[in-house]
């Protein structure tokens, strides 16, 4: 899990990089959003890489987030998930509608379990599909509200200082070692969110 999280985080940068170096024809090309509702935070740099006439848009870039994510059966624990993702948007509609993927990792800290255990982390591998629409504020090339729906899709190990068996401190503990009923944990939430950024 270390190297997947080390390896996210050099595409993030490379990719970044990359779009930074990339030359497409129409301004603006860059954009620098934050998005979230009342449970979620998320930053997020994305950079046109293909703008096409007839074929739509293209876009890549790296986002950060933190918060509480209501994740399938893990709804009723007090956990909160940070992450980081690359992504890539097609717009096929000049650059409004949008339809996005992403792909990185997220670590859960609290409380877990109705036995409420202590999570220390909750190493995961997020896959994040999305929908959305840019709508500019006044002129094209500055600010914009950004509508939209995630729906991230997480799969990873459960690490806990607390046995289940006796509630004593111990090493790494699989999830199916806390929830017999699962040998491996998946879980999706439907994330709606409201974002603003600008566009330069």
């Amino acid at each position: 899990m270390k190297k997947f999280t080390v390896s996210v985080l050099a595409i993030a940068i490379l990719v970044s990089l990359l779009g930074s170096c990339a030359s497409v024809s129409g301004d603006p090309a860059n954009f620098v959003t934050y998005e979230g509702n009342l449970m979620v935070a998320d930053v997020r740099y994305e950079r046109l890489v293909f703008a096409g006439e007839s074929l739509g848009n293209v876009s890549v870039g790296a986002n950060a987030y933190a918060g509480k994510y209501a994740l399938g059966d893990l709804s009723t624990n007090d956990l909160s998930t940070q992450g980081v993702n690359v992504f890539a948007r097609y717009y096929p509609l000049g650059k409004s509608f949008f339809a996005g993927l992403g792909l990185g990792t997220a670590i859960q800290l609290g409380r877990f379990g109705k036995d409420n255990y202590d999570v220390t982390s909750f190493l995961s591998i997020a896959v994040v599909p999305e929908l959305g629409w840019k709508i500019d504020i006044g002129e094209e090339g500055k600010f914009f509200i950004q509508p939209g729906l995630k729906v991230p899709f997480i799969s990873g190990e459960l690490k806990s200082r607390n046995d289940p068996k006796d509630n004593k401190t111990s090493g790494i503990t699989s999830w199916s070692d806390l929830n017999k009923n699962d040998s491996k944990y998946e879980a999706f939430t439907i994330y709606p969110y409201f974002g603003i950024g600008y566009a330069f």
